[in-house]
């Protein structure tokens, strides 16, 4: 948990300046510490699937669902690290001495942290919070819509296209007790909590974007999902059966190489290589299929040439990129707003980390948005793509299957 110092950016399509450039000046400006692992102070950064418009010439057809901006910058100098596996919290404090002007800001922030930390503390309602659905995509829309993309596909325009569609939820009166439900049915491998100008962020996502820790990046795309199951015997079968799927293997294969020919426009020639080309990941709801990616930044580059490269991620959008994303937007029939975006820390020690914004809702006034979708490739069956779909938002919107 990082507590926030002060918002340095706030940027939405139509501001003005680079969004890029203008996150490059704040980077520079963080102090500077030897850090604590993994992650001490620093940055908390959310970046919209929209800033696409801001590095190609793509079309924006639809409206907004929300007012969270396309780039948001927050500094935290106060962190809570828990370790998940033993229990055990550090709490991290950074800043310079009495000489930094946000020296008692920052002492003011821990002691109260601490405070809290030591107070007896609330039972959680294990009665879950209701999660009424106030509107659902149609069944029949959505498979029209793969539909429409294996066509593009058969024509040669792409070779595999994300396609995602949206269910509209209540927006509870306690997000962050909201939070912690849907953490517990959920618990995120990246996930995240985040709040700004009355509007909110839960995400729940199973999928690293980047990992940045000097010279060395990694990027770990997800493509492949099939359910969990609670007898053993029918679990090891999906998984076998995930594993086999042509079609998965081949999604996977395809983002693997749009992200090897991204990472290569910035990390040093022959440093890009695929140190897992697939891996079985199991989730509390879903197996997944992964693979992994790395590269050692060429001189000259930093982490804002990276994003410029690489976002938004191959594994949300689709090969070859930038022809898929207009296809998307054809398609799909509004924003996708911060959904398939990215949200990472920037340490004060210059290591990175961030997540690709699935499992995610998002508030929009007195509602939250939930989007779930699948890769589209030339054997794609429409009516398993809706179903892959329902399964991915299933604990989100408070049931299982």
């Amino acid at each position: 948990m990082a507590l926030p110092l002060r918002t340095h950016l706030s940027w939405r399509r139509g501001d003005a300046g680079d969004p890029f450039e203008l996150l490059r000046a704040v980077i520079r400006r963080v102090p500077q510490s030897a850090g604590a692992k993994p992650y001490s102070a620093g940055l908390v950064v959310l970046l919209s699937y929209e800033l696409r418009h801001v590095l190609e010439e793509l079309p924006g057809r639809h409206r907004s669902l929300t007012t969270l901006p396309d780039l948001l910058v927050i500094e935290s100098r106060v962190t809570l690290v828990r370790d998940e596996r033993t229990g055990e919290g550090r709490l991290n404090t950074i800043h310079g001495g009495e000489s930094d002007p946000d020296y008692k800001t920052v002492l003011a922030q821990r002691d109260a942290l601490r405070a809290a930390l030591n107070a007896p503390r609330p039972r959680c309602d294990p009665k879950p919070i209701s999660n009424r659905v106030l509107e659902a995509p149609s069944d029949a829309h959505h498979e029209r819509r793969v539909q429409q993309a294996l066509e593009h596909i058969r024509a040669g325009d792409i070779y595999q296209a994300n396609l995602a569609r949206r269910w509209t939820l209540e927006r509870p009166s306690d997000l962050i007790q909201h939070h912690i439900h849907l953490r517990q049915a959920n618990p995120p491998t990246f996930g995240a909590y985040l709040e700004h100008d009355g509007e909110a962020l839960l995400s729940y996502s199973p999928e690293e974007f980047l990992a940045v820790d000097g010279e060395r990046v990694s990027t770990r795309p997800i493509k492949g999902t099939c359910p969990r199951a609670a007898d053993p015997v029918t679990d090891r079968n999906n998984q076998a059966a995930l594993l086999a799927s042509t079609k998965d293997r081949a999604e996977l294969a395809m983002i693997v190489d749009v992200l090897r020919n991204d990472l290569s426009r910035v990390c040093r020639t022959g440093s890009v290589r695929v140190t897992a080309p697939l891996e079985l990941e199991t989730h509390p709801t879903v197996h997944h299929l992964v693979a992994e990616i790395e590269g050692h930044l060429a001189e000259g580059r930093d982490l804002v040439d990276l994003l410029r490269a690489v976002h938004p991620g191959g594994s949300i959008t689709g090969a070859p990129r930038i022809r898929a994303m207009e296809i998307i937007d054809s398609l799909e029939a509004e924003t996708r707003g911060p959904y398939c975006g990215a949200l990472g820390w920037v340490g004060c020690d210059g290591r990175s980390r961030w997540n690709i914004l699935i499992r995610t809702l998002y508030s929009g006034g007195g509602t939250l948005h939930l989007h779930a979708g699948g890769g589209i490739v030339l054997d794609s069956v429409p009516a398993a793509e809706r179903e892959e779909t329902t399964r991915k938002v299933a604990a989100l919107l408070g049931h299982h299957e």
